[in-house]
């Protein structure tokens, strides 16, 4: 729990107008102060992935077209601001009226924090800007702040401004330390353009500067108390950079849904049609990460964007982004809406392609392999595409490669000569993973080579040779890679050559398959005489994968073990429920587990079963005692169970 007034001392003159307005969006809960804090959200756990809680997502998406995907790949911010050279310092005699605007003005006659702000918009409008003239009003701006001289809102400016210049100047990043320790102690004085800007300026520099991450709660704090005031422009900026920064929202424990909410709703009530494609791109890509809104709300943002966004040129970075968003948006209601927008994307595709970053354009046959299974709508334009994946499959590293590998099997792009790219790429780098690392994506590799039945001699050495156990990558495959590298060489390694490899990929099966485990609830009798819930190891024995309950009980391992290697045709990302109480893997292909066999219910039957047996009691003999009993016991059933 982070407290805002811990970090900003005891200013509470500003705070209780605020906190009656973060009470009614449900920002915190608790009376010790208005301290942000999120209750773990009861997600039911249904088909697909979302976030970080991998196979975990909303209700509400698509059924499964296609293979499981594996988990999304990292959004790349590179290219978002074009990286375009700085104007050098002008000679004086050569400035003149007709000069572009876009360079410093005297100091003198402009406040510091509002001349940077108009720089930093120019650099994102793709203007000329003099990086000497932002060079020294960030210095001089970091010397005044040392002396307390700048306000709030000029502190953001610079702040934003260093993180607009961070790749052309990144000198500039030296003053970040003390920008930011000046700008954590006024912070409770932003307004919304500064509160914006500042909330921005994080979101793009969360991976290099850490310390940025103190500003969260206060501008958090300051977003929800301005967010009435914000600017369409500032809402969108302030959607984005919470979908960016939604990871570190929950390492604090800060629930962003509430405030999300309010501000989705602000901008229904604006025309999209007046805003500008970078806009529109980035309020798309917020909406994509943004599942905590009403279903109508939701669908009619994505509508209304989609609809704007259709014939609009794209830049590179826009054309990843909707792929990206696209693919994201799968798992929603508003699944069917977003494909329409993926027609006029894949023409841009096209076009931009040859200037995206090898990581891009892996992440957009990532999308494409989600979004369009079996290549439906953009197998002629991958046919097009097929120089310019060609040259990027011979550049990505191991993680990457894996995906875009699984891309073209899910799109069923079978091009023999780009997978031979593959394969050789998988040889150069595969030496240089540590087995951990390789051990996530190795399953994947062999998985779509097998898919696309592409048979490669050396890489099936590098296989057998890295999969043998004194080199541990078999050490750390989960049972969902297991299953797929089984599948696979049914395909790829038929034959005794490679018997002992399919041997030891078996045997590591077999392990799970009779790691039977036992649990359940029970009462314990602790030491003080209280009896008490207890996860104990009795109860119903569950079966590693569902077999035929008529299965003779001597041929049930065997049989299992061949069913595993059937759920690793759909590839080595299949859905997995892992129980709380004993770790034990559940596997399914079509459906999860039945509500009635989890755990969860069989506490709710004791719960039930306690409540019953207290309510029996004569009330004349033990009424305050059956009381007291009641009160434990759902206290210690929802400390126990709050996990579920």
């Amino acid at each position: 729990m982070v407290c805002v007034h811990a970090a900003l001392g005891a200013r509470r003159r500003h705070g209780i107008a605020t906190i009656a307005f973060l009470a009614s969006l449900g920002m915190f809960t608790r009376s010790s102060g208005p301290c942000f804090w999120i209750k773990p959200p009861k997600l039911r756990p249904v088909q697909g992935w979302y976030e970080e809680e991998r196979l975990v997502a909303p209700e509400g998406g698509a059924k499964l077209r296609g293979l499981h995907p594996p988990k999304p790949p990292k959004f790349l911010m590179e290219g978002r601001i074009k990286n375009s050279p700085l104007e050098p310092q002008p000679e004086a005699e050569a400035v003149s009226a007709e000069t572009s605007e876009v360079s410093m003005l005297r100091v003198e006659d402009k406040q510091v924090g509002q001349e940077l702000r108009y720089l930093s918009l120019a650099k994102q409008e793709a203007l000329p800007v003099v990086g000497e003239d932002v060079r020294a009003l960030v210095e001089q701006a970091s010397e005044e702040a040392q002396c307390g001289a700048l306000q709030a809102e000029d502190l953001s400016s610079t702040l934003r401004a260093i993180a607009t210049f961070k790749n052309q100047l990144p000198a500039l990043k030296t003053h970040l330390g003390v920008i930011s320790d000046t700008l954590l102690g006024r912070a409770l004085d932003l307004q919304a353009t500064g509160t914006s800007d500042a909330l921005w300026a994080v979101a793009e520099m969360r991976d290099e500067a850490p310390m940025l991450q103190a500003l969260l709660p206060v501008l958090l704090y300051r977003l929800a108390k301005t967010a009435p005031e914000l600017t369409t422009e500032e809402t969108i900026s302030s959607l984005f950079s919470t979908a960016m920064l939604r990871s570190k929202f929950r390492e604090l424990k800060l629930n962003m849904a509430p405030l999300t909410a309010f501000l989705a709703n602000s901008m229904s009530k604006v025309s999209f049609e007046d805003l500008k494609t970078q806009e529109l791109v980035d309020f798309f890509y917020s909406l994509s990460l943004t599942r905590t809104l009403p279903d109508d709300l939701f669908e009619a943002l994505v509508t209304s964007a989609v609809d704007q966004l259709k014939g609009r040129k794209l830049s590179t970075h826009n054309t990843y982004s909707l792929l990206y968003s696209i693919a994201m948006l799968q798992e929603t209601c508003v699944h069917g809406t977003a494909l329409k927008l993926l027609p006029s994307v894949l023409i841009s595709l096209e076009a931009v392609a040859e200037d995206m970053m090898p990581e891009q354009l892996a992440g957009c046959l990532w999308a494409l392999g989600w979004a369009d299974p079996n290549a439906t709508v953009s197998r002629g334009h991958l046919e097009r595409l097929r120089d310019e994946i060609g040259v990027v499959l011979g550049e990505l590293e191991m993680r990457d490669l894996s995906h875009a590998l699984w891309g073209m099997a899910a799109l069923d792009f079978n091009d023999k000569e780009l997978l031979g790219i593959a394969a050789d790429r998988f040889l150069a780098w595969h030496v240089k993973v540590k087995a951990p690392i390789l051990a996530k994506h190795i399953a994947r590799v062999t998985w779509a080579f097998a898919k696309l039945d592409f048979h490669h001699k050396l890489f099936k050495l590098a296989l057998e040779e890295r999969l043998q156990p004194h080199k541990y990558v078999i050490r750390f495959l989960e049972p969902d890679q297991l299953h797929a590298l089984a599948w696979s060489f049914r395909i790829l390694m038929p034959g005794s050559r490679w018997q002992k490899t399919r041997d030891d990929i078996d045997a590591k099966i077999m392990a799970y398959v009779k790691m039977r485990y036992r649990h359940g609830i029970g009462r314990k009798v602790d030491e003080y005489g209280d009896e008490r819930l207890h996860k104990v190891t009795i109860g119903r024995i569950e079966p590693y994968v569902e077999i035929d309950p008529e299965t003779p009980k001597e041929l049930r391992n065997q049989v299992m073990l061949e069913k595993a290697k059937d759920l690793g045709a759909v590839g080595p990302d299949v859905p997995n429920v892992r129980r709380k109480i004993s770790g034990r893997p559940k596997w399914s292909v079509t459906q999860w587990v039945d509500a009635k066999k989890r755990f969860l219910y069989y506490a709710q039957q004791d719960q039930q079963l306690a409540e019953d047996a207290s309510s029996s009691f004569p009330k004349a003999v033990g009424g305050l005692q059956c009381k007291r009993r009641q009160i434990e016991w759902r206290s210690i059933l929802s400390n126990c169970f709050t996990s579920e």
